[in-house]
């Protein structure tokens, strides 16, 4: 895993500085939230920040794998989250509820802004986006654990392990079968 969230912050601080806001939100998105840059672009920010004022939570709906939609994906907010939020709400275009304008497409995104912000993702050693999904995947196996991943250490019980196997799959949007394990097999 090599998305540590000071790595990410510098390299989010770079892409600021360079005028990539737009694609310094993804960033953080992604990092801290565990999304997909598809996730991160469509999300409604607003529609995030109203279900963080009323319950502390947010639901990530738009832009899922596949059209999925359900409230099972509900991620608490804490401090780095709502700070990624917050920035993500300032760098959108006036009058856009996610991160593209209304002449912006996906597509187009990753080709003008997205391709400057994974060479400096790489400058800071971070090798693409969806290793800053991995890192959130990693932080929350950790967090529930109280201790290394199996990426950085080895397995030191196995029904602590098995939940924060399912708590980390819940929170990425996928669905685990007993062979599938989202930290070890990657975070896609």
């Amino acid at each position: 895993m090599q998305a540590d969230l000071a790595d990410v912050n510098t390299a989010t601080d770079h892409m600021t500085a360079a005028g990539l806001d737009r694609g310094a939100a993804v960033a953080f998105l992604a990092r801290v939230w565990g999304m997909r840059v598809q996730e991160a672009l469509l999300q409604d920010l607003d529609r995030m920040a109203r279900e963080i004022k009323k319950t502390g939570s947010a639901v990530i709906l738009e832009g899922c794998k596949g059209g999925r939609k359900c409230l099972s994906r509900t991620i608490k907010a804490d401090k780095t989250r709502l700070q990624a939020l917050e920035f993500a709400l300032a760098a959108r275009p006036k009058g856009s509820r996610c991160l593209l304008s209304k002449t912006d497409n996906v597509i187009s995104f990753y080709r003008t802004i997205l391709i400057r912000c994974s060479r400096i993702l790489r400058k800071f050693g971070i090798p693409s986006f969806r290793e800053l999904r991995a890192g959130f995947a990693q932080d929350v196996y950790e967090s529930i654990v109280g201790g290394p991943s199996p990426l950085r250490g080895p397995i030191r019980d196995r029904a602590l392990d098995l939940i924060a196997r399912k708590e980390v799959a819940r929170m990425l949007g996928q669905t685990v079968t007993k062979s599938q394990h989202p930290i070890s097999e990657g975070t896609n």
